[in-house]
């Protein structure tokens, strides 16, 4: 048995000797006609009136089984326990708890394994025969996670695999039959034998272990090791020294990922070289049940996208309010729940969300009793309002993504498995969404069906083509950006504040912009510089919006003042975000708002109707709208004409080119103009503007103009003042002598 003997002592004070005619002490009362005494029954309240009535010299307030006798009765206060059965109920406690599986489980496994002992007996029984009997006797009984769990216990052994026929002898004879029996004999004895039964303590051990993987998120094999190296460490007491933990474990490094390695280093390293004192040389300690905590907390922290510290805390809450059956469907109260949300354990901010999540009707004074909430509601409405801010979309789409994973995933949703985007697409209805919504998931599944993708990385899609699609940056950029302020919000535990220092967040920058150009590594610099200078925090909303301006002004030529106007008033107009609003609404907001600022649109914004793409209701794109702002802007600049825009366009429509339109037109704008300045003669004042900007050469790095080069010629004529022709043949020699484009030979001194 696992039941103490200080435990026995206390439960039999609990059912004190009653006397009897013969003066026997008796524990029970006479059952009449056989003269046997019948034991006792007490209602666990009644036990627990008893308990309380034990004085502290006999049994310490603080003792342990106190408060596990007291936790047992409070449990079971209607229940009537007889000596022997609270005993036994008692030691199942304590052998449920040491395999880690709840008394249900450990009393039906039990039970279960009795039931398909052979009559001879034995200590083991074939594995086959006793799931067989769980599938069909107890799965009525418990979940399908847990029937699934057991059955993969009592799987049958893998199939052996066929040995490779023997080659024939050197002569092409075949071996002869005593070589073969002698080589048979020899494979025989090298081969593990095919184990196919199992023992009561092996199918308890292995069951815990299951359940030990579904709460820790660790695999069966991890879960393995540590706990062998827990009881190797555990040999002088519960707590040991956390270097000689992570020694133990780093044995077995080559048995698991380096990513598990990697977490199990995360966990120990603080604490093996934590420790001010000489009592700390050798490092703090730790123990079993603080490191699977730790490793739960990574694991269902990657698996959610919530912060480690919140996971921890969230885990812990479930693991003491519902031990035995959180992980698998069972529920705690909201109020129980809500009282771990402590801000010693929590932001503030996040105290506040589980408020949000749990606060309802049940704190009504009316209400007796606490509304129930389950670990997977609970962990769905968490996810949804951390994955709004991470991924900076509507809590509508977040929900219509994670509902159409979790149909797809056959347990609790790991927010990092994939799955091909065929089967995704399935499941994921965008109707409801708008329709700049529904082009950017089409675009994704347009990447290939066949591909797979997590829900996570769909999430991350989509929030940097929305922030691309706002801002008018880049996605490339709007990812870097994005993921650069989540990771140091976590790292500074404020989570998703929005805003960063600009020292951390240009040092992450520089090492994850590595692919990224000049220009935006330049734009970087100088905003984060002058955050750093005037020692304000970068916020993110205002960190992107400037890039986006930037980006679009070097696009399009426009200046980002009038682009900000133009997407304020697009946005103004797209109410249900289509991603078009009606050509002249655009421009007639945009002429009463320059109007508002005493400024004037310019003649050539007429011209602009002819250079903006509209469809046939008269709707028009951002992006086309901004395209015919640049046109305009050309021919603005005195470089190109309507008319050779308008020739351009037709051109690009029948030539093969990869390029888009913009990109087309500013490659082929030069070459437009050299074309018409070749052909066109100019006149009048024309002509006087295209002398004066003649270029006549360069002399010292500086252009020397046509008139520059003739004015200087003519002031020296005047100075030498030759007669006659003389004067012509003396500027034409003067002109020879210093033309800009003649190569200037110094002979060197010898």
């Amino acid at each position: 048995m696992s039941i103490t003997q200080e435990e026995q002592d206390v439960i039999a004070k609990l059912f004190p000797p009653t006397g009897t005619e013969d003066g026997e002490n008796t524990t029970g009362e006479d059952d009449g006609d056989t003269g046997e005494k019948t034991p006792e029954s007490v209602t666990g309240d009644d036990l627990m009136s008893r308990l309380d009535d034990i004085e502290d010299e006999d049994l310490a307030a603080e003792s342990e089984v106190r408060a596990k006798l007291k936790h047992l009765l409070e449990e079971e206060a209607a229940t009537l326990f007889t000596l022997e059965s609270l005993k036994d109920k008692v030691d199942v406690m304590a052998k449920s708890q040491a395999v880690g599986i709840s008394e249900k489980e450990y009393a039906a496994l039990e039970g279960a394994f009795k039931a398909c002992t052979p009559e001879e007996g034995g200590a083991d029984i074939e594995k086959a025969v006793l799931k067989e009997y769980i599938v069909k006797e107890l799965k009525d009984v418990f979940t399908d996670l847990t029937i699934s769990a057991w059955s993969e216990v009592l799987a049958p052994p893998p199939p052996k695999l066929e040995p490779t026929p023997a080659p024939s002898g050197g002569n092409g004879e075949e071996q002869t039959d005593g070589a073969q029996s002698e080589k048979g004999e020899d494979d025989g004895s090298d081969e593990a034998p095919v184990i196919t039964t199992i023992t009561l303590t092996a199918l308890l051990d292995s069951c815990g272990d299951h359940v030990s993987s579904f709460k820790t998120k660790m695999a069966i094999e991890e879960v393995a090791i540590v706990k062998a190296v827990v009881q190797q460490c555990s040999e002088e007491g519960p707590d040991f020294l956390a270097s000689a933990f992570q020694e133990a474990l780093m044995e077995s490094k080559d048995k698991v990922s380096a990513e598990v390695v990697k977490s199990w280093t995360e966990i120990l390293a603080p604490l093996v070289s934590g420790g001010d004192s000489e009592e700390d040389e050798g490092g703090l300690k730790t123990n079993g049940a603080a490191f699977k905590a730790k490793r739960a907390a990574q694991n269902w922290s990657a698996a959610t996208g919530l912060a480690q510290n919140e996971m921890g805390v969230i885990l812990e809450a479930f693991e003491t309010l519902n031990p035995d059956e959180w992980y698998q469907g069972g529920s705690v109260g909201k109020n129980e729940l809500l009282a771990h949300a402590v801000a010693i354990k929590l932001p503030v901010c996040t105290c506040s969300s589980w408020t949000d999540i749990l606060k309802t009707e049940a704190d009504d004074e009316a209400l007796p009793e606490d509304s129930p909430i389950q670990f997977d509601e609970f962990l769905q409405e968490r996810k949804k309002m951390v994955h709004v801010a991470q991924f900076r979309l509507l809590k509508d789409e977040v929900s219509l993504v994670m509902s159409a994973f979790s149909d797809i995933s056959p347990r609790a949703l790991d927010c990092n498995t994939k799955f091909p985007a065929r089967t995704i697409k399935a499941k994921l209805d965008t109707s409801s969404l708008t329709g700049s919504k529904q082009a950017s998931y089409e675009s994704l599944f347009g990447m290939g069906l066949d591909l797979e993708y997590s829900y996570f990385e769909c999430l991350a899609f989509r929030a940097d083509e929305q922030i691309a699609y706002d801002t008018g940056m880049t996605a490339g950029e709007a990812c870097v950006l994005r993921t650069a302020f989540i990771a140091l919000d976590n790292e500074r535990n404020e989570f998703l504040k929005g805003k960063v220092k600009s020292a951390d967040l240009y040092a992450l920058l520089v090492e994850r912009g590595k692919a990224f150009g000049a220009v935006e590594k330049l734009a970087w610099s100088t905003y984060l510089n002058a955050a750093n200078s005037s020692n304000e925090d970068v916020d993110f909303n205002l960190f992107v919006s400037e890039r986006g301006l930037q980006t679009e002004e070097a696009k399009f030529q426009i200046s980002k003042d009038e682009i900000k106007r133009v997407r304020e008033q697009f946005t103004y107009l797209d109410e249900q975000d289509t991603g078009k609003v009606v050509f002249t609404e655009l421009l007639d907001k945009l002429k009463e708002e320059y109007a508002l600022l005493g400024e004037d649109m310019g003649e050539l914004w007429s011209q602009l109707r002819n250079h903006v793409t509209q469809d046939k209701d008269g709707k028009v794109s951002l992006v086309d709208f901004l395209m015919g702002r640049t046109e305009i802007a050309l021919m603005n600049q005195g470089n190109l004409t309507s008319a050779e825009i308008l020739d351009m366009k037709s051109q690009y429509e029948n030539d093969d080119t990869q390029l888009e339109w913009k990109d087309y037109l500013l490659t082929r704008a030069p070459l437009v103009v050299e074309k018409r300045e070749r052909k066109t003669i100019p006149q009048g004042e024309d002509a006087k503007r295209f002398l004066m900007k003649s270029k006549a050469g360069e002399r010292d790095g500086e252009v020397v103009t046509l008139p520059d080069l003739l004015i200087q010629g003519c002031t020296e004529l005047c100075r030498h003042k030759p007669q006659g022709l003389d004067a012509v043949t003396w500027l034409g020699q003067w002109l020879l002598e210093n033309n800009p484009n003649q190569p200037n030979v110094i002979v060197p001194n010898c």
